[in-house]
């Protein structure tokens, strides 16, 4: 349980990042505007990160990481505006897979236009040599995947949208080369 006056529950800095069997809402039991876990500082570019089996909910973003290969895995994420951020500079990203995970209500308690703004999985640059996305369930939430990526295999999802478009792959000029690699999409349950 996260105090309300809390910005952020657990922030990692250091060059080895393995959390495991958590779970993090608010105190308070309502949407809070709380960071959940954030993996930053420069040193976390260089590493790999692993997030397996945590929990979290009625937060803003539940995992913001910066990791050279980010695997996230047997997770749940409940009425976040974001479940997984992930952000590193253009240069610095390689690869991120989620998988096993469960989506629910993404954005639903952040603001009266959740579905504008919420994202299941969002990448700010590109995730580089690899996006792998496979076996979760997203349901009630705004998009699940909206992003960059160079390589991507996205199967075996079940996913169920609102208002806005599931899945959304999007190249950015400032990468380059721009979006040359394989976008595999397959054996996904889009409701």
């Amino acid at each position: 349980l996260v105090g309300d006056n809390c910005t952020t529950a657990l922030t990692c800095t250091g060059v080895c990042n393995y959390i495991e069997n958590i779970g993090i809402k608010p105190k308070s039991g309502v949407f809070s505007l709380i960071d959940a876990i954030k993996f930053n500082g420069n040193a976390n570019g260089e590493v790999d990160s692993n997030v397996d089996n945590v929990h979290i909910a009625y937060m803003r973003n539940a995992l913001t990481i910066c990791g050279r290969n980010v695997l996230v895995k047997n997770c749940g994420f409940s009425h976040c505006q974001i479940g997984v951020d992930y952000q590193l500079s253009i240069n610095d990203a390689r690869g991120l897979q989620v998988e096993n995970c469960r989506f629910h209500g993404i954005g639903e308690e952040a603001d009266l236009n959740w579905f504008e703004n919420s994202y299941g999985i969002r990448i700010e640059n590109n995730a580089g040599s690899h996006l792998i996305v496979r076996n979760n369930l997203s349901d009630q939430s705004g998009h699940f995947l909206y992003g960059y990526a160079s390589n991507a295999l996205i199967e075996n999802n079940y996913i169920e949208s609102y208002a806005k478009t599931p899945i959304v792959i999007t190249s950015n000029e400032q990468i380059s080369p721009l979006n040359n690699g394989a976008i595999i999409i397959r054996g996904n349950y889009i409701k």
